[in-house]
């Protein structure tokens, strides 16, 4: 069985643009092609026999809306109608984590889209896993560039403006998803919808062993268990200690030291343990 990128589609288009579009998938041992990944677009500028590839979004989105407010770039279809008291609610969020963990505004680009298609058919995917059964408000942070992708939630999608601030700080905290979803909810949802729905799983799933925390996924399409749980211990930790205790809860490098040195966990009992704490939220 080998890995394959096969070209399929080749369309010249003016001012030197071409657009290809690729299956990625895998052969069998009868060379049979089975798509499994993904049909992606690339957007290719040729000029002098030389040629370069364009990130599809950058493209596509030239004949996009653009609004600029403060410090981040709203940038979105001609057919979106924007939405200034959403976007202004963002702004004071953003503000807001700017002074707790003193920081400087960053510049942001923010393309959004009204579903979650839109976005994908912008980056370039006209088909991945998963597309077409995606209708929850989600995004995707790119925090080395500063550029967000979003859909679902309009101008206000904060959970992935707090990655681009705090992922960061502590690169390889456990919790950056924890601080996301503490901050900004998760799916359109905040932490304390999700908290509720992961403790009436828990308390109707008494098989689930949260020793073996690793393994615990998705709930469904709506609950990812590992970022309420991680969501909810910032939450805990802020309540007691403020911003002191939050800081010092992303300072930590792997969750068994979170465990065990702020919440004092016998390791070998985490699933007991675990599900009291859930079930005392």
């Amino acid at each position: 069985m080998t890995n394959n990128k096969t070209i399929y589609y080749v369309k010249p288009l003016t001012n030197g643009i071409t657009i290809l579009k690729s299956i990625g998938g895998w052969t069998d041992s009868l060379k049979n092609l089975n798509i499994m990944y993904d049909i992606i677009s690339f957007v290719v500028k040729g000029e002098n026999q030389q040629y370069q590839f364009i990130s599809p979004v950058n493209y596509y989105k030239q004949n996009w809306q653009k609004r600029k407010i403060r410090n981040v770039e709203f940038v979105f279809p001609k057919s979106h109608t924007f939405n200034v008291k959403k976007a202004d609610s963002l702004i004071k969020l953003v503000k807001k984590l700017e002074i707790e963990w003193r920081l400087k505004p960053i510049e942001i680009e923010y393309i959004f889209t009204d579903t979650y298609d839109e976005i994908q058919s912008a980056r370039g995917f006209i088909y991945s896993i998963g597309l077409g059964n995606r209708d929850k408000p989600s995004g995707i942070s790119n925090d080395v560039d500063n550029i967000i992708y979003s859909a679902g939630n309009g101008e206000n999608y904060f959970h992935e403006f707090v990655h681009v601030y705090l992922n960061r700080l502590h690169p390889k905290s456990p919790l950056n998803e924890g601080l996301a979803v503490y901050y900004g909810g998760s799916m359109g949802k905040p932490l304390k919808w999700h908290i509720q729905r992961l403790k009436n799983y828990l308390n109707n799933h008494k098989e689930i062993d949260l020793n073996k925390y690793d393994d615990f996924g998705y709930l469904d399409n709506f609950t990812n268990p590992d970022s309420a749980i991680k969501g909810m211990l910032c939450n805990i930790v802020f309540k007691k200690d403020g911003m002191i205790g939050l800081k010092r809860l992303a300072a930590y490098e792997s969750m068994d030291e979170v465990f065990e040195k702020e919440f004092k966990f016998d390791l070998k009992n985490l699933n007991k343990e675990l599900r009291e704490l859930i079930n005392r939220q």
